[in-house]
């Protein structure tokens, strides 16, 4: 069953919708500062048909993340959600301002829903976890490091 997706840059949130990233980028690659034969050309070093979900998918969400944009996806309808990004201390504002808008304007995220983020260059992996109160206790984190706000309320 798909779930939703989004990609994140510069704190502006890009709604995925219910399909995959890699054709996301595809219908918009000037965005992401691709051409249509730039990706195709890397399809085509891997051999793979345009769009297929492999190795060259795996180059093009690499280079996207290290090129600043975080990409979300809910895993599944019982609120599991995953973030990959660049870095952590470059992410983290576009982490909080995503998640007010999950949890509060839009409410397609609930304040108690597991939450995993992956650094892909920094290597920074956290969890918040259901049990441990879910994605809410980022800000409880974040809050620790001197940055005050809102805990916005569903």
């Amino acid at each position: 069953m798909p779930t939703k997706g989004y990609f994140i840059k510069n704190k502006r949130i890009y709604d995925v919708g219910l399909g995959s990233h890699i054709r996301f980028i595809m219908d918009n690659p000037r965005r992401f500062k691709y051409t249509k034969n730039g990706i195709k050309t890397i399809y085509d070093q891997f051999g793979e048909p345009y769009g297929f979900e492999g190795k060259a998918r795996k180059v093009i969400m690499a280079e996207v993340i290290y090129n600043g944009w975080i990409r979300v996806r809910q895993k599944d309808r019982n609120g599991t959600w995953v973030m990959e990004f660049k870095s952590m201390v470059e992410a983290r504002p576009s982490i909080w301002h995503f998640l007010e808008h999950a949890i509060g304007e839009a409410g397609v995220m609930k304040a108690d829903d597991a939450l995993y983020l992956n650094g892909i260059i920094d290597g920074c992996k956290l969890e918040y976890l259901q049990p441990d109160g879910g994605a809410s206790t980022f800000f409880i984190d974040t809050m620790c490091s001197g940055v005050t706000a809102t805990i916005p309320t569903p």
